[in-house]
């Protein structure tokens, strides 16, 4: 897509990274990284692996590329010309892996903020250029039209994607249905993008290097909708080299990849410096009452549901300061199940549970499931009858089910809603779903979904809305519900 109001600076830089000897028979290069591991590339070409790589080249006069890559790390980008002593590259950005923050986040939202400024161009001087601070202007021939970036029709939420999933931290694949191990929601708005030009002090344009500027903010929230990060991110990228790619020669398509390249460079490094910094919990373990942790809890019902009639006595209202939603009773002597994200948020583990006569009484939490959103709480009340949970119901294709719960406010307790089974979606992360088109709305979530006569088969969990969009909604299974929360039953 095609950019409007960003800011571009492009800034006609001087840079001093070099080596220690020029000859006629050719220049040699001292290549520094951090670890023996760490593979080095000048033009594309892999020219030793460790932490000091010495090179020999023909005498060049141009910027070259060097790229430095070490498995689990984030590659790595400079550029070198042919006046100094050394370069020194570090491959120090870690990359999601298996147990640690593996696509765990999805992109909620995408946008590029609107009260961007017009185009800029100006020209600064810069010894050595690094990630600091820009000094001087620069007097020298400006190259702005020679390298014309501004006609170049890159595209910026493309390169944002693109980045994110290099991290191993984002899962970008746009399905409804998302792993069981995405914990995270994560909306993004661009504040800023600028160029920078780095230029050798040649009166010419062909030896230039560009880096980007990317200011990004981040707000990052789990997904029962807690607060994890709200972050301003201004990074810079590493040096391209355009001489390297052939700035001058090559059609728009191209330098629309190269102008990618540079943009995603700048936004992992400064995703990956937040998400890496010491401190941050986003991907500790933070469940303390998880299921799978605790002992398997006995359920058994004296008095069971049988009917209709008796359904709706054993569903209740769930409240909390930030809303509500419905439960289930499971036993006589006061468990109850609900969606986890009825309760989440909570300051402490007492909610209020409403009856279906008015009569509020308290309940506490015992157990959770983050990963399949379910909680299980316990209150001191004796109920009447109770639900009854069996692995074994058999569920098929077009059954007749209704939904018990409160549909949009408190008013419409135990409000009853009819449908069929349209489908069972079964995920390749572990989780399964019954679909079904009985009418639910917020409020219904830790609702019963039953069959005839009063057949507990799962838990009302959520439904996909939106323009044009009616008859989905999705239910975890009774079995589901009994292993994620770690119950036996009779």
């Amino acid at each position: 897509m095609k950019i409007s109001n960003i800011t571009f600076l492009c800034t006609i830089l001087t840079t001093t990274i070099g080596f220690f000897s020029s000859g006629a028979l050719g220049q040699h290069y001292v290549i520094k990284t951090d670890s023996e591991d760490s593979e080095v590339y000048v033009k594309n070409e892999k020219v030793g692996t460790g932490k000091e790589v010495k090179i020999a080249l023909q005498k060049v006069r141009d910027i070259i590329q060097i790229k430095v890559m070490r498995q689990g790390y984030k590659t790595e980008y400079t550029t070198a010309i042919p006046t100094e002593t050394k370069v020194e590259v570090k491959n120090s950005r870690k990359l999601a892996t298996k147990g640690y923050g593996l696509k765990s986040i999805a992109i909620k939202s995408f946008d590029i903020d609107k009260s961007l400024g017009k185009h800029l161009y100006e020209s600064y001087r810069y010894r050595p250029f690094k990630e600091g601070e820009l000094t001087e202007r620069y007097t020298g021939k400006d190259c702005r039209e020679e390298i014309d970036i501004d006609g170049v029709n890159y595209d910026l939420e493309k390169a944002f994607l693109v980045a994110m999933a290099s991290t191993g931290f984002v899962d970008t694949t746009r399905t409804i249905f998302k792993s069981k191990d995405i914990n995270n929601l994560m909306e993004v708005t661009v504040y800023d993008l600028k160029f920078y030009c780095v230029h050798t002090g040649s009166p010419k344009c062909y030896d230039l290097s560009i880096a980007s500027e990317v200011g990004i903010t981040y707000v990052l929230k789990d997904k029962f909708n807690n607060l994890k990060m709200d972050a301003n991110i201004l990074s810079r990228s590493s040096l391209f080299s355009l001489m390297e790619h052939d700035w001058m020669s090559i059609d728009f398509g191209k330098r629309h990849d190269l102008l990618n390249l540079c943009i995603q460079d700048a936004i992992e490094k400064g995703f990956l410096d937040r998400i890496n910094m010491p401190g941050t919990d986003f991907f500790e373990d933070n469940e303390p009452l998880a299921a799978s942790k605790l002992p398997k809890l006995q359920l058994s019902p004296t008095k069971v549901v049988n009917d209709a009639q008796s359904a709706m006595q054993a569903t209740v209202s769930i409240k909390t300061e930030s809303g509500f939603g419905s439960g289930c009773v499971v036993s006589n002597d006061g468990y109850i199940i609900s969606s986890y994200h009825v309760v989440s948020g909570l300051n402490d583990s007492t909610v209020s549970i409403r009856l279906g006569n008015g009569e509020e009484i308290k309940g506490k939490i015992v157990r959770t499931s983050f990963l399949a959103d379910l909680v299980l709480l316990k209150s001191e009340y004796k109920f009447p009858v109770a639900f009854q949970l069996q692995s074994n119901v058999n569920c098929e294709l077009t059954d007749e089910v209704f939904a018990v719960g409160t549909p949009s406010s408190l008013e419409l307790s135990q409000t009853v809603s009819k449908g069929i089974i349209s489908a069972f979606r079964n995920e390749k992360s572990g989780l399964n779903l019954i679909q079904t088109d009985v009418s639910v709305n917020p409020g219904n979530s830790g609702g019963p979904l039953l069959k005839n006569p009063a057949i507990f088969i799962g838990l009302v969990n959520s439904k996909i809305s939106g323009k044009s969009i009616e008859g989905l909604s999705f239910c975890t299974p009774v079995k589901d519900v009994i292993e994620y929360l770690n119950l036996n039953v009779k």
